[in-house]
């Protein structure tokens, strides 16, 4: 074995799960909840009494701002997935990457707001797919390692684990994901894992390690949106959330690109899928044609 596979925490597995965790593992996305949610974190009793009752005028366009609000931060999110047929090669209009589009969302919440201060809002305000647990319990039983990875920030991912599933749970699951920088005039930013990547984190490089071990582990990838485009292709399924009503970014991508995908709406029908397959009752060719 070489030393690269000799690292991997799960070289010996038969089976993987890797999963986005913003919008995928949870009901919505944190990084767009911290960008979109603005006036929130510091005064959030006031969205419901905004009126002054003297002059009439809404006193919550003075609150500071959590982040620079969903207009801007849809706008880019498309940019990024209209752009460019081939993600991972080039940049989209203006020059745009996700990379540094997450930057400026995460910018625009660190300029009104301590670390801290967003760790512990989104990590009372985040909510858990239904399935997650069962389907985590299910992978548990059957030693079927999950391993989140994500463009978000390990520190606000484990603290939403932990505060969702229990800390000694949480601490089972791997987190491959960006972190935090602490800035010399104390505000912070994002940390990116693939600084040199349009990505930021390319999810693809998390997987392709076990792709080219010599068993051939089957992987199984589960994601939503536009942080999902490099692994897309990667696993040997691929699980995409699609939402009635919501953007579900990742399947309009994988249907331009003729990418085959298995949709979900929750993991519970992820846990049927992973558990057919690996207990043999059908082939991952059957689930793709269904």
């Amino acid at each position: 074995m070489s030393a690269s596979q000799s690292s991997l925490p799960h070289a010996q597995a038969p089976y993987i799960v890797f999963s986005d965790f913003d919008g995928t593992i949870t009901t919505e996305d944190s990084n767009d909840a911290a960008t979109d949610n603005v006036r929130t974190l510091k005064y959030p009793l006031l969205r419901v009494q905004c009126l002054d009752l003297t002059t009439g005028l809404d006193v919550a366009e003075n609150l500071p701002q959590l982040g620079f609000g969903l207009e801007k931060r849809r706008a880019l999110n498309l940019e990024i997935l209209n752009g460019t047929k081939n993600f991972r090669q080039s940049s989209v209009a203006r020059g745009l990457h996700c990379r540094d589009a997450f930057r400026e969302m995460i910018d625009s919440v660190a300029a009104n707001n301590t670390f801290d201060e967003t760790r512990e809002y989104l990590r009372n305000k985040i909510k858990l797919d239904a399935g997650f647990k069962p389907f985590f319990e299910w992978c548990k039983a059957h030693d079927v390692p999950v391993v989140i990875v994500s463009s978000g920030m390990v520190p606000i991912i484990r603290a939403i684990m932990e505060n969702l599933v229990g800390v000694e749970d949480a601490s089972k699951i791997d987190i491959i994901a960006n972190d935090v920088e602490y800035l010399p005039d104390g505000k912070w930013t994002i940390k990116f894992r693939h600084p040199e990547s349009g990505f930021g984190h390319d999810k693809s490089r998390s997987t392709s390690p076990y792709r080219d071990l010599e068993h051939k582990p089957t992987l199984f990838f589960c994601g939503d949106g536009v942080s999902d485009l490099s692994a897309a292709r990667a696993a040997n399924l691929l699980f995409v959330k699609v939402i009635p009503g919501h953007t579900n970014d990742l399947s309009v991508h994988c249907d331009r690109e003729q990418i085959p995908y298995v949709a979900f709406e929750q993991f519970l029908q992820v846990k049927d899928a992973v558990a057919n397959v690996i207990e043999k009752r059908a082939t991952i060719e059957q689930l793709l044609k269904q």
